[in-house]
């Protein structure tokens, strides 16, 4: 790691050499109003944002290798530390972003028992602006955005074999986050949108 901040590789702007140009996918296109929203589009259809992020990570199976498990008092201790780190770059972001981009955190453990801290944004492919690229701290992860800020981490972790223990976010955590970081047998360590 050398204390740099490591980024995951672009897919490339090309759908269909992506594999995205499907017919779901443009009939999809087809429905979406100018009114709708991504974060609508997302909370709605997470199978199809599932398929994407596998599409992105390759769909690695972090079941498929058992790690050490952290007790319960070391999970509340990273819970803490996820949910403190998150705000902090929430709160680095300009004011005029911060409600509307969305900085999440999450602790992993890899193969090799290490602990991997993998931080997110909601911003396109991991866009972070100079004063939250500012705020990372060295070793951090950063999962490029194709969705929420938590399921990119999700997304992220599965690739790397990094079994994710808890993820948080610096604003309300929706229903298909939740669901995703719950899927991938962690938990969210920030409080849930309110429906």
């Amino acid at each position: 790691m050398n204390g740099e901040l490591r980024q995951a590789s672009d897919t490339g702007g090309n759908r269909s050499a992506e594999g995205l140009d499907t017919p779901e996918s443009r009939r999809l296109d087809r429905e979406r109003t100018p009114e709708s929203n991504m974060d609508a589009l997302l909370e709605t259809r997470p199978s199809v944002v599932d398929r994407l992020i596998d599409r992105l990570y390759g769909g690695a199976d972090t079941t498929s290798e058992p790690h050490d498990v952290v007790d319960e008092a070391r999970r509340t201790q990273l819970e803490s530390a996820v949910e403190q780190r998150a705000i902090t770059l929430q709160d680095s972001l300009p004011d005029a972003c911060k409600g509307r981009v969305t900085m999440a955190v999450g602790i992993g453990q890899d193969s090799s028992n290490e602990l991997r801290t993998v931080v997110g944004t909601s911003e396109p492919n991991g866009y972070l602006r100079p004063s939250v690229r500012s705020a990372l701290e060295g070793g951090e992860e950063l999962a490029p955005g194709l969705s929420h800020a938590e399921r990119d981490i999700v997304g992220y972790m599965r690739y790397n074999d990094i079994r994710p223990i808890t993820v948080g976010a610096g604003r309300p955590i929706c229903a298909a986050c939740a669901d995703a970081i719950n899927d991938a047998g962690a938990t969210p360590a920030t409080p849930r949108k309110r429906t």
